[in-house]
């Protein structure tokens, strides 16, 4: 079995070309790299022989590069030669033969003519069988460029050009020359170009290509991307796999993500029908069935208008109540059966009436035979006002209503304060007779609904009381109440004036002379000749405290004492952090939390200080970060971002353990600051578990001596060249891992079994 290496490349176009292919003859000009449109499909330049004296050849491609234009259904195929296309001996002239070509009977045509060719060979429905080939068929020359069927027959793709297909030849673009080194040509409607299988079930196709003479005197044949291998091309990368049985996305599935043959429902409600998923004609997921016809809604528990609601046009379930008074009952709506609702509440039993504003009876009467509601009156005298009878516990009522507000009594016949009684306890208020002195003062007293004024005194010999005794209009007249005088004793003397006494007799009222302390009076208290001395009287003084302090003078008091009289204090305000007692209660900065602990800045960068004020009355911290560091792998936020031990991949998975027993781990952070992958090995294979070329007991080394019950394949004689390829990737190994067997695997196993026919035969 030959083996085949799948290059993979994608064409990533979307629906137009970013930049449209203008044709020059230069390819990595025309078809640019960089170009997500651009497909390239490298090729080694050192695979193709040559006779001795020829250096490079134009038959030897560097690489092949492919764009396609959807919107015009145009493939457009360039090919990058190491010298001139089609000059075999790579001396600049692609119709001559060189000394060295020369020497040797070979020949070098111009217009890729007699037997030079360039093909490019498509296998559009990738069954491993070339479908359709574009190029110069050996035997002509450019003039005859066209796109054929493959034959499949054919040794070499230069005679593998079959039947023409006309609509599809598009054109070779230029001449190969100096000016235009390269080979660019284009294949017409390349969508409908036909597979031998005649099916097409993938936007992917394999595409080669070929260059070489049968004339050039040992100058090699060159395949890109090499002999005997092709590469998987897709024209439509980034498109969404539709449900159409097509491989749109060029995965080699088809419908993938699409639960096809899974039950579904078609409709709602009475409309549905079961039936599987299927692709619809739209590319998206469809049902098999189609949903029943919407009938009119009917009270029957069924969405039989399959709007997904059920009988949404009736209140059925609604709250509804049947009966009266204490004997109604809710329940809810519900269908009856007849395309109509009913309540489904019970209603309650009638009981005896009682007063409690309840329909007891379920009469439809509350509190009937109480008199509930009954117009009466409350109150009296002056306060009577009209009531409403209402319950006074179950079985009596009473009425109810708010009576006026008593007022003062007066004197005017009526029961003004609501007692019963009429014109009681009126004060008697202070009334002038209209004569002099003490006989002028009367009271005014009620006599039946009226007022008079009565005397209080009759006239009497003057006393010294400050009143009018003899009612003669003079007070005290004949005490000199009023005159200064004084009293002496002890170097001291106190001033006064007469003054009546108690008993109606007049004396001087200056104080007995004494020294005592001094008090703020206006006075010498303690016969020093100065009055008030201590006190500061009329000193600046301050009212308030703090923010709020009001200047003042100071002043007796009028008890013996001294205050501050001026402006009143001010309002507290709110306590800011400014060293000022703000709020007036003889705290500065209280409640602010100053001195308190703080801290700024995050991980290694975290600093410790104490609150303190900013200047702009604001609290702040009175520390400063540190300057973050680089991130390290020690369970520590080096660099300040709040983030421990990030960019290290702690916690991805890792591998650890060898052959055999490798097993997934965890990325972690070891003492010492690097990062290692956590994890315990499996075990390692034994006796049936054994595999060829695999490291069975996970020392690092493939099917040695000691491995696995000591089979090693160089002692059995395995072939050097099978262990050599035991081992090689792309389902080319011996071992049956990673798919069935390459040739070099069917050959170990042909050898085995024929060597094991040997022993037997033995």
């Amino acid at each position: 079995m030959r083996r085949v290496l799948v290059t993979t490349a994608c064409l990533a176009w979307g629906w137009a070309h970013a930049q449209p292919i203008v044709p020059t003859g230069n390819v990595p000009a025309d078809f640019l790299a960089e170009d997500p449109a651009v497909t390239v499909i490298n090729d080694p330049i050192n695979d193709v022989g040559l006779p001795v004296g020829v250096r490079v050849s134009g038959f030897n491609a560097r690489d092949m590069r492919l764009v396609y234009d959807p919107l015009a259904d145009i493939m457009y195929v360039g090919i990058q030669t190491v010298a001139i296309a089609g000059d075999a001996d790579g001396d600049g002239d692609p119709g001559r033969a060189g000394p060295a070509l020369a020497r040797d009977g070979g020949i070098d045509f111009p217009n890729f003519g007699g037997t030079e060719s360039f093909a490019v060979s498509f296998d559009l429905d990738m069954d491993g069988t070339l479908d359709v080939v574009a190029g110069v068929p050996s035997g002509t020359d450019l003039a005859g460029f066209t796109v054929a069927r493959y034959l499949p027959q054919a040794l070499v793709p230069a005679v593998a050009f079959g039947m023409d297909l006309d609509p599809n030849i598009g054109e070779v673009f230029f001449n190969p020359s100096a000016e235009h080194p390269h080979l660019e040509f284009s294949v017409l409607d390349f969508s409908v170009l036909p597979s031998s299988s005649g099916r097409d079930d993938s936007a992917a196709f394999r595409v080669t290509g070929f260059l070489g003479s049968f004339s050039d005197a040992g100058v090699g044949e060159d395949f890109v991307p090499a002999i005997d291998e092709s590469a998987l091309v897709c024209p439509t990368p980034g498109v969404a796999e539709r449900c159409n049985d097509f491989d749109d996305d060029c995965d080699m599935d088809i419908d993938e993500g699409f639960p096809l043959g899974e039950e579904c429902i078609a409709g709602l409600g009475a409309c549905a029908r079961r039936g599987i998923n299927v692709c619809g004609p739209d590319g998206d997921l469809a049902c098999s069935v189609r949903a029943g016809e919407p009938q009119p809604e009917a009270c029957d528990f069924i969405d039989n208008d399959c709007d997904g609601e059920v009988d949404e046009v009736f209140p059925v379930g609604e709250v509804c109540a049947e009966g009266v008074g204490q004997c109604a009952r809710e329940g809810t709506f519900q269908c009856d059966g007849l395309d109509g609702v009913r309540c489904d509440a019970v209603v309650g039993q009638p009981a005896d009436e009682v007063c409690d504003g309840l329909d007891n009876d379920c009469n439809g009467v509350t509190d009937d035979g109480f008199g509930v509601g009954d117009v009466c009156v409350v109150g009296v005298g002056a306060c009577q006002a009209q009531g409403v009878v209402q319950c006074a516990g179950l079985n009596d009522s009473a009425c109810v209503g708010e009576a006026g507000e008593p007022r003062a009594e007066i004197c005017d016949g009526l029961d003004n304060d609501c007692d019963g009684a009429t014109d009681e306890g009126i004060p008697a208020e202070p009334c002038g007779t209209g004569a002099l002195g003490v006989c002028a003062e009367g009271a005014r007293i009620c006599e039946l609904g009226s007022l008079r004024c009565a005397p209080l005194n009759e006239a009497g010999p003057e006393i010294c009381d400050g009143l009018d005794n003899n009612c003669d209009g003079d007070t005290d007249e004949g005490f000199d109440v009023g005159v200064a005088c004084e009293r002496s004793a002890d170097g001291c003397t106190t001033s006064g004036v007469i003054a009546c006494q108690a008993d109606g007799s007049a004396v001087c009222d200056a104080p007995e002379p004494e020294q005592a302390a001094e008090r703020c009076d206006g006075r010498d208290n303690d016969c020093d000749g100065t009055a008030d001395e201590g006190f500061d009287v009329g000193a600046p003084c301050s009212n308030g405290v703090g923010a709020c302090a009001r200047p003042g003078t100071v002043a007796c008091d009028g008890q013996g004492g001294a205050i501050c009289i001026g402006d009143a204090p001010g309002l507290p305000g709110e306590e800011r952090c400014n060293g000022a007692d703000d709020d007036c209660d003889g705290q500065t900065d209280e409640g602010l939390g100053l001195g308190a602990e703080c801290f700024v800045g995050e991980g290694a960068c975290r600093a410790r200080g104490v609150f303190t004020c900013d200047g702009d009355g604001q609290v702040v911290c009175g520390a400063e970060a540190a300057t973050p560091g680089t991130e390290l792998c020690n369970g520590i936020d080096d660099d300040c971002d709040g983030l421990t031990d990030e960019g290290h991949g702690v916690g991805e998975a890792c591998r650890v353990g060898l052959g055999a027993c490798e097993t997934t781990g965890a990325t972690a952070c070891a003492s010492n600051g690097e990062i290692i992958c956590q994890g315990e090995p499996g075990p390692p294979n034994t006796g049936a578990q054994c595999q060829i070329g695999v490291d069975d007991d996970c020392d690092g080394e493939i099917d040695e001596a000691d491995d696995c019950g000591g089979l090693n394949l160089a002692d059995a004689g395995v072939p050097q060249e099978i262990l050599t390829g035991a081992n090689l990737g792309d389902n080319c190994n011996a071992s049956g891992r990673g798919g069935p067997p390459g040739w070099l695997g069917w050959l170990f196993v042909g050898w085995l079994a024929t060597r094991r026919r040997r022993e037997g035969a033995r």
